[in-house]
């Protein structure tokens, strides 16, 4: 039955308005995520950034070699729309964010934000209305502050999360009543549910950028696993960088890397797939496992330096044909090797301490 005239005008129009509502809800939520997101970079991301950036440039040191040209590198594939995995052994829980942050200097850019925010504000409560009109330095403060909030420093890249450690009232509970004789009150038990329920959406805000991984048994976690892969295939096809532990675990032994999980192998392949070369960053560092050690009675330690260095991996080289069909494992263990194989504070031939761009000390 056709829709041409009257009758089908008449039901085109009803379905575009039964429409209308659920855009505009959806319209709606975005711009509320959008500007939540952009308080949460003003006043959280920013200042992790600025104490990332002390902790690795004044409480300890940090050498990231050739890191201009790593970052060029990145951008010039972003601009490409090509996919960026960024492949790293994992030492610290301090791993990500200093070592993604010192790549693209977001402490030190927060702080020049900061400053200029603080100047403002400085210049509004003492320049009297007869130079100049309170109204305009009020203006110049809050377009100044949205500014940052929504295009200044902030993260860029996402990142691997372990669902276990960041969520999860179970999980949380258990840490928390470890070595407890009493059980939890039910006041620290509906704060603790609260809590949990804040990390977890501030985890997946558009501030963190983390997507959840579940490692533990059963069923469930491994279709979780599959969701996660693929949720991280769907973001990587958008030119949006992301930072990947394949390891899994943070190194049992210092100096050596373990076993690569094959997540990254299928994250490889799905990316393939679809027809996508993504860019194989390959990143070893040493250093952060001093600063905060396992273990420890302290929460941070200082002057330890902290070393990193890089490689654009080859993994066509992982699988019979490199193509779609290869293997995840095989591809994981072959990004895994030429991690492995990375030497961090030994420069390569014809470069100085900090690397050809002499970008060594980083923030």
């Amino acid at each position: 039955m056709s829709k041409t005239g009257p009758m089908g005008h008449l039901l085109g129009r009803g379905a575009a308005e039964s429409e209308a509502p659920g855009r505009l809800r959806g319209n709606l939520v975005r711009a509320v995520s959008a500007v939540v997101s952009a308080l949460l970079t003003l006043f959280i991301a920013k200042n992790i950034a600025i104490f990332v950036w002390w902790l690795s440039n004044r409480a300890n040191r940090i050498d990231f070699r050739d890191r201009v040209s790593l970052r060029r590198r990145v951008e010039a594939a972003t601009r490409e729309g090509r996919p960026v995995l960024f492949a790293s052994n994992h030492v610290s829980m301090f791993d990500d964010p200093v070592l993604p942050m010192a790549l693209y200097r977001m402490g030190a850019r927060a702080i020049r934000e900061w400053l200029v925010l603080a100047t403002l504000l400085l210049l509004y409560w003492t320049v009297p209305a007869t130079l100049l009109p309170p109204a305009v330095l009020g203006i110049a403060v809050l377009g100044w502050a949205a500014g940052i909030a929504f295009f200044g420093a902030r993260k860029v890249w996402w990142s691997l999360g372990d669902l276990v450690n960041f969520s999860g009232a179970t999980a949380l509970r258990g840490k928390l009543e470890i070595g407890r004789k009493r059980p939890l009150s039910r006041t620290r038990l509906a704060l603790l549910r609260a809590t949990d329920r804040a990390i977890f959406h501030f985890m997946r805000s558009g501030t963190v950028k983390t997507v959840f991984v579940d490692r533990r048994a059963g069923e469930e976690a491994k279709r979780a696993r599959a969701r996660a892969v693929t949720l991280t295939i769907d973001i990587a096809a958008r030119a949006e960088p992301i930072w990947i532990f394949f390891e899994g675990n943070r190194e049992r032994i210092p100096g050596e890397i373990g076993p690569a999980r094959r997540g990254i192998g299928d994250i490889i392949v799905g990316l393939r797939r679809r027809g996508l070369d993504p860019l194989v960053v390959g990143v070893r560092q040493r250093g952060l496992e001093h600063v905060l050690p396992r273990g420890s009675k302290r929460f941070i330690t200082s002057g330890h330096l902290i070393e990193v260095c890089w490689c654009e991996c080859q993994v066509d080289a992982a699988g019979p044909t490199g193509g779609p069909e290869s293997d995840p494992q095989a591809v994981a263990d072959a990004v895994r090797e030429q991690v492995a194989a990375l030497q961090p504070g030994e420069p390569r031939r014809g470069e100085g301490p900090g690397g050809e761009d002499g970008a060594g000390r980083s923030a």
